[in-house]
């Protein structure tokens, strides 16, 4: 930081007409510029500008104003220094103009001394301020001038524009492994639906045959049982007959089918339980096969969703990478990453 040093003090000093020496108060301000960080602060430390009034008498020399930036580029630094300018240049009169780093300054009150000493305080602070400015942001003089490519993009904007592309990049990459999920869902959807179309299939096939196996089968005892009647009724009413060339094989016969009818119900009776089980294992399988359709349903409504946001989100992330070619043509999109961080 620069620094500004400043003596302040009160003196008596005698006017001409005065018969009492020391009648007349002065408050003296002398500011005297110590140290800066030259050339970021200030060029140098010479921020006032004096007026020669004499050249023969350095003490008539006053304070014309603390320096403004063309002052500390273009005035000489010294008293000396300016009389020799002025003379190679032919200016003999006064006033002649010079910078030093200190300058006293007498005023006739306290009040205004006060203010006197404010003033120099603020005024070259705000020299320094301006210097800064100038120095950092303005000056560009020959033969060193500022060269620019236009058009110039705001920085803000571009970085606005960039930011939007990553956000876009990002939410694009994000939906394709969603997109990719529901594709691996569906696939996962529509093999489970197959398979359990098969099951439906191959338990259709059993209840189909379990059933006409088991009312083939009633018809069938139905009609043993029949026969079996006729043929006792003929044995009963043909007894006499038993003599006869094939007689005890008709009685042998109906004896083994009289013992094979009484195991005829626990036959039909299991033909009954494949039927009822086939049945209750083919709803099962049914219901199997509604929810897995229901599930591919909706694995496909999801996909397709997916697919087109994962379109509009390639869409959004070309549009938002032209936006920073606009601005930034060299940009390298491969300099933003797929995921953050």
């Amino acid at each position: 930081m620069a620094v500004l040093e400043q003596e302040r003090h009160v003196e008596l000093v005698p006017r001409a007409s005065d018969t009492i020496p020391g009648s007349y108060q002065s408050f003296v301000v002398t500011n005297r510029m110590v140290s800066a960080v030259i050339p970021d602060e200030l060029p140098h430390l010479n921020v006032f500008v004096m007026t020669i009034a004499d050249q023969e008498d350095p003490f008539r020399d006053e304070l014309e104003r603390v320096a403004n930036l063309a002052d500390l580029t273009s005035l000489t630094i010294g008293r000396d220094p300016a009389i020799a300018d002025a003379a190679a240049f032919g200016v003999e009169e006064s006033p002649i103009l010079y910078l030093a780093d200190s300058s006293t300054n007498r005023y006739d009150t306290l009040e205004t001394g006060i203010d006197a000493a404010t003033a120099f305080r603020d005024r070259v602070s705000a020299l320094i301020t301006d210097w800064i400015s100038f120095r950092t942001v303005f000056n560009a003089p020959d033969p060193t001038p500022a060269f620019y490519t236009v058009p110039v993009v705001d920085p803000s904007q571009k970085d606005v524009l960039i930011a939007a592309y990553a956000a876009a990049k990002q939410a694009g990459y994000a939906q394709l492994q969603t997109k990719n999920a529901a594709d691996a869902t569906l696939v996962r959807a529509q093999t489970d639906y197959t398979y359990k179309s098969s099951l439906v299939s191959g338990i259709d096939t059993i209840v189909n045959g379990s059933t006409l196996t088991k009312n083939a089968f009633t018809a069938v005892v139905a009609q043993f049982g029949s026969l079996l009647t006729a043929g006792s009724a003929f044995y009963g009413a043909n007894v006499g007959l038993l003599g006869l060339t094939g007689g005890p094989a008709f009685q042998s016969a109906l004896s083994t089918a009289q013992s094979q009818q009484a195991a005829m119900p626990g036959y039909l009776g299991y033909a009954n339980t494949v039927v009822t089980d086939s049945t209750i294992y083919q709803t099962a399988r049914v219901g199997d096969l509604t929810t897995a359709a229901s599930t591919l349903a909706t694995s496909v409504a999801d996909q397709i969703t997916q697919a087109q946001a994962l379109t509009a989100a390639n869409a959004l992330t070309a549009a938002a990478l032209a936006m920073v070619y606009v601005v930034c043509p060299d940009f390298d999109p491969t300099s933003i990453p797929y995921v953050p961080g």
